[in-house]
């Protein structure tokens, strides 16, 4: 099991001033592909740079303003082409993993969530599509509990999914929906996400701050989950503290 770190607070930061910080702690870094990180901006700069260093890369898909369930046509075909742009330079950048998160629901949408888990389901497909041919690998991501959020529950992401379409299992957000079980019994997943909370909000806490039983979780999933377990983190400092903690548990 290799430990990974992503954070949305990196895309803050010069691409090549956070690479040379995380360089020293991981070899896995899991870019967040908005704000300064932005792929198709720094291409040329990943191309030129990345490959003296000792790091494999994957992506989470843009998470800003980004919602493939809305109700307005023109919003949703335009996350959705905001996520087929990430799976098309990624695979120009040798990144063959999309993390994404399915649609969220907006005002209107709590008004009709059936309506909202067709539209998920439909810009899902599309969105596979584009990863088939691109020969990238989509995983989709379990929501916290929150009122907007979508596919708490393993049922509700496999409703939504495709055949071309593999699963992020995220431990902090099956927390707060009281279901980590569930997820490490069906334990077939392309990437994990990892971090502590008290299960009822998310605040993406370093490992061992929140209350999950990390020693039962990582037993677990290490008899069916064999990748990365990507540290999610506020920051660089906290994701170190996790990965600290985390190599005396495995």
């Amino acid at each position: 099991m290799r430990i990974g770190i992503s954070s949305p607070d990196f895309s803050l930061i010069d691409f090549e001033e956070i690479l040379e910080k995380i360089s020293k702690h991981f070899d896995r870094w899991e870019v967040v592909a908005e704000g300064k990180h932005y792929l198709w901006d720094i291409k040329e700069k990943f191309l030129e740079i990345t490959s003296s260093y000792n790091i494999v890369f994957s992506v989470h898909a843009p998470l800003s303003d980004i919602n493939i369930a809305s109700l307005n046509p023109r919003m949703r075909d335009e996350s959705i082409q905001q996520i087929n742009e990430t799976i098309k330079i990624s695979s120009q950048l040798g990144m063959n993993m999309v993390t994404m998160h399915p649609g969220h629901l907006s005002p209107l949408g709590v008004l009709v969530p059936e309506k909202v888990k067709e539209l998920n389901k439909n810009s899902v497909k599309k969105i596979s599509e584009t990863a088939e041919e691109y020969g990238v690998t989509i995983a989709l991501e379990n929501m916290p509990n929150q009122r907007i959020t979508t596919c708490h529950s393993l049922s509700e992401l496999l409703e939504i999914s495709d055949s071309n379409v593999e699963l992020c299992f995220d431990i902090g957000h099956a927390n707060t929906n009281n279901n980590i079980g569930e997820f490490l019994d069906y334990g077939k997943f392309a990437n994990v996400h990892i971090h502590d909370n008290f299960g009822k909000e998310d605040p993406h806490l370093v490992i061992g701050e929140g209350n999950i039983d990390f020693r039962n979780v990582l037993k677990k999933l290490n008899e069916k989950y064999s990748g990365v377990v990507v540290i999610e983190s506020r920051g660089l400092k906290a994701g170190v503290e996790s990965k600290n903690v985390l190599m005396k548990m495995i």
